[in-house]
């Protein structure tokens, strides 16, 4: 046979002899795991817009020329002599018309024309993402067992339930009955083999399978796919995808076991504001950020900006004033070479009659008990000056640094009475 018409997988090999009978059995009402729709839609998805071909295009033309010409969407002649891309866009065209269906296509394509020509791992993803029975999973284990591509020896030691606390036998017991049990032994003592293998043959498919629930089933297929090379992350079905215009590619989403997690969509702008806003509340904890560049175009539309704290704003439109107590109303200029025992501070203060007179003296208190509150307790209290006469204020001075000294300074000498302006 010509090398152009010779099929991409050996079709006596174990592993293609078992991935074909398994997509025969498919077919049948008792195998039907995945259903004509989904075959579809692995092999050949599309919308109104684009299509993308995983099967026909890895078929010779003068195979796949008579099965579209079958379809009555393309002469045979021309169908013969059709490219990949002009395929893909009659199938496309026929499929959006209502020309062809599912059915139409799956029947069209026989097992052995796609396990013949496509990558068996993309068709084994196909069929493992399908909705599987006690009946696909015998038939998947009985086959592979048959075809020896399954050694009783490993089965048993891949087999696993509990998260990993059961393993082998003691899998399969779990989900046996104690005259099952004793049935299974009696049949290993008749046969005489005690080996991985006798005691699968005692044991038999149907009531393994009956008796192991379908995801320690299914783990072990996992397994096996994997060690006879039936799972991929890249498919050459994949390759060379089309451009976006008719015909072309369209978003491809996980339809199997082997395809992993699904691609994340686009980052949204909220949730992209979000972590700017986490970002910044981030840098504002470890300070002022230095060389921050500017931001660049009009304020985005996007963003969602805080409401107004109210609180906030009453407070910031309220006029400050200070609390209730002794302030110096109006500041005085000191240089800095003067010193300030020679400061003279003069304090105004309203025109009202029920207001001390502005010239009473008041005592600026340089002590530290007298600055900063009484005395704690047990400390010596100094004496007053008995020579200060009059209306005594102690000047508030907001700022200074606390500090009490076990000391106490000598009391102050008297002052004399105040001259208006500064000491000349």
């Amino acid at each position: 046979m010509d090398d152009q018409h010779t099929p991409t997988n050996d079709l006596d090999s174990s592993v293609t002899k078992f991935c074909l009978s398994l997509e025969r059995d498919r077919r049948t009402p008792e195998g039907r795991s995945r259903s004509e729709r989904e075959f579809r839609e692995h092999f050949f998805p599309y919308d109104d817009g684009i299509a993308r071909d995983r099967i026909l295009r890895f078929l010779p033309q003068d195979v796949r020329g008579p099965i579209i010409a079958s379809w009555g969407i393309r002469g045979r002649k021309a169908a013969m002599r059709d490219d990949d891309p002009k395929v893909r866009a009659v199938v496309h065209d026929a499929f959006v018309a209502g020309d062809i269906d599912d059915q139409t296509f799956e029947d069209g394509l026989a097992p052995e024309l796609i396990i013949g020509w496509v990558e068996l791992a993309d068709w084994w993803r196909f069929w493992r993402g399908g909705k599987h029975t006690k009946y696909s999973i015998q038939r998947a284990l009985e086959t592979a067992y048959d075809l020896e591509l399954l050694d009783a020896r490993w089965f048993l030691d891949t087999l696993e339930s509990g998260g990993g606390k059961l393993h082998g036998t003691d899998v399969l017991v779990e989900g046996m009955s104690k005259t099952e049990l004793a049935d299974w032994i009696k049949k290993i003592h008749e046969s005489g083999d005690g080996s991985p293998r006798g005691l699968l043959n005692a044991l038999g498919w149907p009531t393994l399978v009956a008796k192991t629930s379908n995801a320690v089933l299914l783990s072990a297929m996992d397994a096996f796919a994997q060690k006879n090379g039936l799972v991929k992350d890249k498919f050459k079905a994949d390759e060379g995808e089309p451009d976006g215009h008719r015909g072309s590619t369209p978003p491809s989403r996980p339809t199997g076991w082997s395809e992993g997690k699904s691609l994340s969509p686009k980052e949204s702008p909220s949730s992209r504001d979000a972590g700017a806003s986490r970002e910044a509340g981030t840098k504002s904890k470890e300070g002022t950020q230095k060389d921050v560049a500017p931001l660049d175009g009009p304020p985005r539309d996007d963003v969602e900006l805080s409401p107004p704290n109210e609180a906030l704003l009453r407070e910031l439109e309220t006029p400050s004033r200070p609390d209730e107590g002794d302030w110096l109303e109006d500041p005085v200029n000191v240089s800095t070479g003067e010193a300030v025992d020679d400061l003279d501070v003069v304090l105004t203060q309203p025109d009202q009659s029920d207001q001390p007179d502005p010239t009473d003296i008041t005592q600026i208190f340089h002590r530290e008990d007298d600055l900063f509150g009484p005395a704690p307790n047990g400390a010596e209290q100094p004496p007053e000056s008995p020579a200060v006469s009059g209306p005594t204020r102690k000047a508030a001075l907001p700022g200074l640094p606390t500090k009490r000294g076990k000391t106490v300074p000598p009391p102050l000498p008297t002052v004399d009475p105040p001259r208006p302006g500064r000491k000349g």
